[in-house]
């Protein structure tokens, strides 16, 4: 698609989930017959920033991205929003052993989190690369948490 025409993040992830599929908008759609039945041509015109009369639903975003398993659209979106997507993993049952290990784990990635900022400020300065080890573990706590609630919401009893 030419450059030439000005698109927001969004638009652009939409196409760009589409079209970097593997064979494209055909291929996809193959895949996505069954739940969406829609056609190539019909697709590409609806993550097409230039055609003002196609949109792509939130319905067929999510399927697209669950089946493609690229999440820029998610990102996009929820960067245009000013929020921050964590991916939560493939949570089963929570057995005590894994509550517990959740638990642990999220500790221990606070304890992570506050080794970075301890090592970067020993200089009373951080540099970029320092900022860059402090946000890798921040976001690994907050992930860490949200699993954690996750395991703690699965055995929630609301009696």
């Amino acid at each position: 698609m030419s450059e030439d025409a000005i698109c927001s993040p969004l638009e652009r992830a939409m196409y760009d989930v589409v079209h970097d599929y593997p064979r494209g908008a055909v291929a996809l759609c193959t895949v996505l017959d069954e739940q969406l039945g829609i056609t190539a041509g019909t697709l590409s015109n609806k993550v097409n920033w230039k055609i003002k009369t196609h949109f792509l639903g939130i319905k067929e975003a999510v399927e697209i991205q669950r089946r493609t398993m690229d999440f820029r659209i998610l990102h996009a979106e929820a960067l245009a929003l000013n929020h921050a997507v964590i991916y939560l993993g493939e949570l089963g049952n929570s057995s005590d052993v894994e509550l517990l290990n959740a638990y642990a784990n999220f500790h221990s990635s606070i304890g992570e989190t506050s080794a970075e900022i301890h090592r970067a400020l020993e200089d009373s300065r951080i540099t970029e690369k320092e900022l860059i080890r402090i946000r890798v573990a921040g976001r690994a706590s907050v992930q860490a948490y949200l699993e954690l609630e996750q395991r703690l919401e699965a055995i929630c009893d609301d009696s």
